[in-house]
């Protein structure tokens, strides 16, 4: 309140650069018409011109009044009747769609399949459910003798990535349905691992990990105790975005681990992201810093502790439908917008498991990668504090040549997070890449990978047909 009166006294300008002004104006901007557009409110494309002059005037009043309007607004018109989507049989599936408020387990044994769920503990002692799929639905007899797949998730996310989706469309009940042992990785910190031998959730010290540890320690732990309850030799490995750079940052820290993977498929690789265009994130990028401090000291040191779903739930009604449209504009905003592809009733049991917690700084290790070329360890902020973490005033950098297992990546010619110029420059720079693919859809994004409702015709079905070339005598991809 200080401040609003604050500000409407002085309307003074912002001291921020002209650049960073302009570019948060087309940020909201962008928002704001997206926002309309999923929610069928049109003057929302006009308040956010005034948003955006306000900012480009340096009005500190006009941004905190128009803004504030434009929420409001928004919310207060869709919470006097239900809202109604694009078309009708697009709310009909939202509302009526049985997953919603399902996990993972009841997901996947609501629709015939086996679930086991495995604690695996890692060397600094956190607790790691690793979820199981053993065979298909016609039966242990159905599996026969193939190497496991272990899918792993990226950023804000968990298993549930891959069982979103009815048993024809999502990745994993495909696989377990084509015979093959299919494991999922719940990364440390996420919805699913939340353990740990003498830490709980609630200390600070829980949280102070980035993905750097989850491939150094999570990885390796979760291979090993795969293989040592399969039996087999190797296993096949499928990440999407981050799942990718673990596996890649394991096998720097223990080579031995290349030959426990048969093969590693890579769906939106992100381990050059200075070429992003997703413009919500590069904006936050220069800022990474000031963002650690704050997000550390509001948090604790944990970053989305709950689903959009569960968020909603408090303030809003219809919490499902509002948390689908977020879904929606996060799609856009952070990885690309395909609206051909959005799976509208799938869109709520996705809201239901993202974002899933993860640290802040995992959050600001993926920020750094906006600014910064080179693929490499945590940037602790300063030489002093580099120099005693690593002995060098910058960090180490991860050497991909040393990822020699055979590599079959994805990509989207739409995703603005990891951008078709950077998976070719990690193509290049990864010595043993034996499949190379543009995903056969122009708009295809970064998050089209797990959501979009045709990836098991454009993705999946290539993908099983490779593992099943691995998996003969042979072992060669075209």
């Amino acid at each position: 309140m200080k401040f609003e009166r604050y500000t409407q006294r002085n309307r003074i300008k912002m001291g921020l650069p002209e650049g960073l002004i302009s570019s948060l104006g087309n940020l909201l901007s962008s928002l704001a018409e997206l926002v309309g557009a999923v929610t069928g409110d049109r003057k929302m494309v006009m308040k956010s011109t005034t948003v955006q002059k306000a900012l480009l005037q340096g009005s500190c009043n006009g941004i905190v009044m128009e803004a504030s309007t434009c929420a409001s607004s928004s919310i207060n018109n869709n919470t006097k009747k239900k809202p109604k989507a694009a078309e009708e049989n697009q709310t009909n599936s939202i509302y009526k769609n049985p997953d919603i408020g399902l996990c993972v387990s009841e997901l996947i044994q609501k629709y015939g399949f086996p679930f086991e769920s495995h604690e695996v503990v890692t060397k600094d002692k956190y607790i790691l459910n690793l979820f199981r799929i053993p065979h298909g639905r016609q039966g242990p007899h159905s599996r026969g003798d193939k190497p496991p797949v272990l899918l792993a998730h990226g950023l804000l996310n968990s298993a549930g990535a891959w069982v979103i989706h009815e048993p024809d469309k999502a990745l994993a009940y495909m696989l377990a349905d084509r015979g093959y042992d299919t494991w999922m990785l719940n990364s440390r910190g996420c919805t699913y691992s939340k353990g740990h031998e003498t830490l709980s959730a609630q200390d600070k010290e829980f949280w102070d990990f980035s993905f750097h540890e989850m491939g150094t320690m999570d990885v390796p732990a979760v291979i090993d105790h795969i293989l040592a309850t399969t039996g087999h030799p190797n296993l096949y490995y499928v990440g999407h975005s981050l799942g990718n750079t673990k596996l890649m940052i394991a096998i720097n820290e223990d080579e031995n681990l290349v030959g426990k993977v048969k093969l590693l498929v890579c769906f939106a690789p992100a381990v050059y992201l200075y070429m992003t265009t997703a413009r919500l994130l590069s904006l936050n990028a220069p800022f990474f810093k000031l963002q650690k401090a704050i997000l550390d000291y509001f948090t604790g040191g944990e970053l989305m502790s709950k689903p959009f779903v569960q968020q909603f739930k408090k303030f809003l009604p219809y919490p499902e439908y509002f948390a689908a449209k977020v879904v929606t504009m996060s799609m856009y905003l952070m990885g690309g917008y395909n609206p051909d592809q959005i799976h509208w009733p799938g869109l709520p049991v996705v809201a239901g498991h993202t974002p899933s917690s993860s640290s802040v700084r995992t959050y600001i290790h993926c920020l750094q990668y906006f600014i910064n070329s080179e693929f490499q360890q945590y940037d602790y902020g300063s030489a002093d504090a580099n120099l005693q973490a690593y002995g060098q005033p910058t960090p180490l950098k991860y050497d991909l040549t040393k990822v020699t297992c055979p590599t079959v990546i994805f990509y989207g010619e739409n995703d603005l997070l990891c951008r078709p110029q950077a998976v070719e420059q990690l193509s290049k720079e990864l010595p043993n890449v034996v499949g190379y693919h543009r995903v056969d859809c122009d708009k295809f994004s970064h998050t089209d990978f797990l959501y979009a409702k045709d990836a098991d015709t454009l993705v999946y079905n290539k993908l099983i047909y490779m593992l099943e070339e691995w998996t003969r005598p042979e072992n060669s991809v075209s």
